[in-house]
C-alpha cells in the first residue's frame, strides 16, 4: 500500500510552495532608483520671537520647558521659516519651512522636526521626485 494520506498531501504542499516560490524569484524585476536631475541645499533659518521683535519672528514657543531638564525638554515650537539658497538671512526664500519641533531630551539638546517645505515659484518644479 502506499504512503499515508497525510503525508502525500504535505509533499504535494510543499512541493507547489518550492515551484511558486521559484517561479516568484525568477520573474522578480529590479527597481531602478530614479535619480533627480539636480541636487541643491536649502539653508534653513529659525527666528524665535523673543518678546520684543513681532515683524521679524518666524517661530514662537507655544509651550515653555519643563523644569524637568536643563536642556528646553518638554518646550514646543511652531514655525514658518524661510529656507534660502544660501547661508544669509537677507537673502530671497526660495521656500517656507512650516511646521512645528518639541525638544525631547532631558540630559542633552534633542529635537523632533515636522515640517512641510512649500516652495515660492515654479522654478523647481519636477525637481524632486
Amino acid at each position: 500500500m502506499g504512503a499515508p494520506p497525510q503525508k502525500s498531501y504535505l509533499c504535494i504542499l510543499f512541493f507547489t510552495l518550492f515551484l511558486v516560490s521559484q517561479s516568484v524569484l525568477a520573474t522578480r524585476k529590479t527597481l531602478k532608483q530614479r535619480q533627480p536631475c539636480t541636487r541643491f541645499s536649502l539653508y534653513y533659518h529659525d527666528n524665535r520671537f523673543s518678546g520684543d521683535d513681532v515683524a521679524n519672528a518666524t517661530s514662537i514657543a507655544v509651550l515653555n520647558a519643563t523644569a524637568f531638564g536643563n536642556y528646553n525638554y518638554g518646550m514646543l515650537v511652531i514655525f514658518d521659516d524661510p529656507m534660502t539658497k544660501d547661508n544669509s538671512f537677507f537673502s530671497p526664500p526660495a521656500a517656507r519651512a512650516q511646521g512645528f519641533y518639541f525638544y525631547d531630551g532631558k540630559t542633552q539638546y534633542n529635537a523632533w522636526f515636522a515640517f512641510t517645505l512649500v516652495f515660492n515659484s515654479t522654478e523647481y518644479k519636477r525637481l524632486l521626485a
